[in-house]
């Protein structure tokens, strides 16, 4: 009965330093996984195909426009004028729909 009243409080000692490890170990695989996801977003890329000029000028970092399978522009969204939009989609520009969209 000695002996178990002697070992108790190394064994609480043996628990808290099991449960304070868990937690370091928590927190490192927190840290990694924010790091990881960083690394992740710098190297993510996402083809996408809109025919809506505002959605990619919104959300794109860089456009490519297609007419009958060239490339008729290439560029970030700011360099998307109405001229490059009139060259993809073969409209008149002068149309109020894609005025709006232009601007």
């Amino acid at each position: 009965m000695l002996a178990l009243l002697l070992l108790l409080p190394l064994l609480l000692l043996l628990l808290l330093l099991t449960v304070l490890l868990l937690a370091l170990l928590l927190l490192l695989l927190l840290l990694l996984t924010h790091h990881l996801l960083q690394l992740l977003h710098h190297f993510l890329q996402l083809l996408s195909s809109l025919h809506q000029i505002d959605l990619a000028r919104e959300y794109a970092d860089r456009i490519i426009g297609l007419n009958n399978g060239t490339i008729v522009f290439d560029g970030p969204p700011a360099a998307l004028t109405s001229d490059a939009v009139q060259a993809i989609f073969e409209i008149d520009d002068t149309s109020p729909t894609l005025r709006r969209e232009v601007a």
